[in-house]
């Protein structure tokens, strides 16, 4: 009897132990995965500094990232709401004001995203309101999921209340438990993305838990080995940040949840593969640093901080106002899930062109000289105005003049007549052989310098387009541009070679982004006069390489020697193009 007890003490003793040994395991996990996280936010912020010569974060937050207002800054500074660093977001939101009040914002899902940043930055401007009343479901169901985040911080629609568009959200829900953009297979960007816009009702509505845990099932079915996620078929960061980041919305720790654990790997551990040495993310595992990249993994991981602390969702903005206490695309229809389709022309009829442009960094036209629609090339080929021979002309008048004045003074001789001579040819020599050309006729970015390492042939086509309207813009047979051959640049993306045959072919372009070595994300919403949402919420340029989608905006992508690119105008975001 004494020995039963003995043993049974024993028992309870090992197992006491072990308890406390597993407990302890957790919370050394759990805090390793806490420091991992800091550091990795840690490192992009101090990546984004650097990069804009900033002096700390508050620094770039009033420099560069007010500078962006409108269109760079804004995942970034949703990050910074939800940061445990006060930040004074200030100059930023009368920015943002700025420019939603000027600007004619045609895109729904972008006017949306403004609201989203102007709450959660405290503004208290009019644009949120009317958004809410203007743009919710507007372009699909990205202006669904934004639109219930506007609502989820407490702003009134009149045409939706947070029920209704929660219902309206759940009715699009596919058969494998997922949401799309498009077709019948759910996409993990969408599902993610969705999921973070209904997390607020998932303890309280059992239909939106259902279709919530249904949903959770299917993305942890999709989850890597490595625990990170594809999107169009490639692993990425951003494809893992929504995944993270829709967790984290929901309260659920992804470090530690066994549904999102593959081996020993977890969703953060798959985002962090993406991480650079210089603290920036790359879209693909050991890829260059992606803006893209960056922020999402910027905001889904600061997301993921603020659950562990304890805090509430980043995008719910806390009531005590956001610049005193830490709070909480890209686009399918052209290659990146990041960089969603968006905007819209409200009464369906061509946008207003009459508007300058008001930065290199935000719009960009290509306006050709004369354009026929689906014309081959112009006999004239470049129409951009030569300044060259009139250059040349006031040289030669300039030396003319100096001639003069030494004749007139009696100074003119052999020696004075050769030296003015020999400096007009010098700076007539650097004249033709340099160009200068202004931003009309050069996009920045349009045409990157390098070597030629091979050749590729593109497209433009509006085939789908032609066959169910007619108008002054719609080539009858569908083509702007039959597949043409172009020299293929080191370093030239598939944005440089729509630039490249919009210049040689007399083709108008309109996009808006920053190309170049700090930044390559631009967005094309106009070509040859038609424009997206022009004829429907679903309507705009994508564009293929090789028959297949990318998965990153067209400033990113660097096509290889022989490839084929397809710029399409779809009406129902590329599925009627299949």
């Amino acid at each position: 009897m004494q020995e039963s007890a003995e043993m049974k003490n024993k028992i309870f003793a090992i197992l006491c132990i072990a308890i406390l040994l597993l407990t302890n395991t957790t919370v050394y996990a759990k805090e390793n995965t806490a420091g991992e996280v800091s550091n990795a936010l840690g490192g992009i912020v101090s990546y984004k500094v650097k990069e804009a010569g900033a002096a700390d974060a508050q620094s770039w937050l009033d420099g560069t990232l007010t500078e962006g207002a409108g269109f760079t800054s804004e995942w970034y500074v949703a990050g910074l709401t939800g940061s445990d660093t006060k930040y004074n977001f200030d100059s930023y939101k009368t920015a943002l004001e700025t420019f939603v009040n000027a600007e004619n914002i045609q895109s729904a899902t972008t006017r949306e995203k403004y609201a989203l940043l102007l709450i959660l930055t405290g503004s208290d401007s009019k644009f949120i309101e009317k958004t809410a009343d203007d743009s919710i479901g507007k372009a699909g169901i990205m202006s669904l999921i934004f639109g219930l985040h506007i609502l989820n911080n407490g702003v009134e629609s009149k045409e939706y209340t947070a029920d209704k568009l929660v219902d309206e959200i759940l009715s699009l829900r596919l058969s494998d438990g997922g949401w799309a953009l498009m077709g019948k297979v759910s996409d993990v960007d969408v599902t993610a993305m969705t999921l973070s816009a209904l997390a607020p009702y998932y303890e309280s509505d059992e239909t939106v838990k259902t279709s919530v845990d249904e949903a959770l099932t299917l993305l942890s079915t999709r989850q890597n080995e490595a625990g990170d996620y594809a999107g169009f078929g490639k692993d990425n960061a951003e494809s893992t940040a929504q995944v993270l980041f829709a967790l984290s919305s929901l309260g659920i720790d992804a470090a530690t949840d066994e549904r999102f654990i593959k081996g020993e790997n977890t969703v953060i551990d798959g985002l962090l593969k993406y991480k650079n040495a210089d603290g920036s993310f790359a879209h693909e595992e050991g890829g260059e640093a992606n803006e893209s990249a960056s922020a999402q993994s910027f905001y889904a991981l600061t997301a993921y901080e603020r659950l562990i602390n304890g805090k509430g969702p980043l995008f719910i903005a806390e009531k005590t106002g956001n610049t005193e206490e830490s709070k909480n695309e890209d686009s399918p229809i052209q290659g990146s899930e990041k960089s969603v389709s968006e905007g819209k022309s409200e009464d369906g009829k061509e946008p207003d062109k009459s508007d300058p442009d008001t930065s290199e960094k935000e719009h960009e036209v290509w306006e050709p000289e004369s354009y026929t629609t689906g014309s081959s090339k112009s006999p004239a080929g470049n129409t951009a105005f030569s300044y060259k021979p009139i250059a040349t002309g006031i040289v030669a008048a300039l030396f003319a003049l100096a001639c003069l004045f030494f004749y007139l003074k009696k100074k003119l001789n052999k020696k004075n007549a050769a030296f003015l001579f020999i400096v007009a040819c010098i700076i007539t020599a650097f004249i033709w052989l340099t160009n200068i050309e202004t931003k009309e006729t050069f996009y920045a970015g349009g045409g990157a310098a390098g070597e030629k390492i091979g050749s590729v042939t593109m497209s433009i086509t509006c085939e789908k387009l032609s066959e169910k309207y007619s108008g002054e813009y719609i080539p009858e047979d569908g083509v702007l541009l039959p597949a043409t051959e172009f020299d293929l640049m080191a370093g030239e993306s598939v944005y440089d070679i729509l630039i490249k045959a919009a210049k040689e072919y007399n083709i108008q372009t309109e996009s808006k982004g920053v190309t170049g070595k700090t930044g390559r994300m631009v967005y094309v919403n106009g070509i040859g006069y038609l424009y997206e949402l022009q004829y429907g919420d679903l309507s705009g340029w994508m564009y293929k390489v090789n028959g297949k989608t990318p998965s990153v905006g067209c400033g990113e992508y660097e096509p290889a020697n022989g490839d084929k690119i397809e710029w399409l105008y779809t009406l129902e975001l590329g599925n009627d193009l299949d």
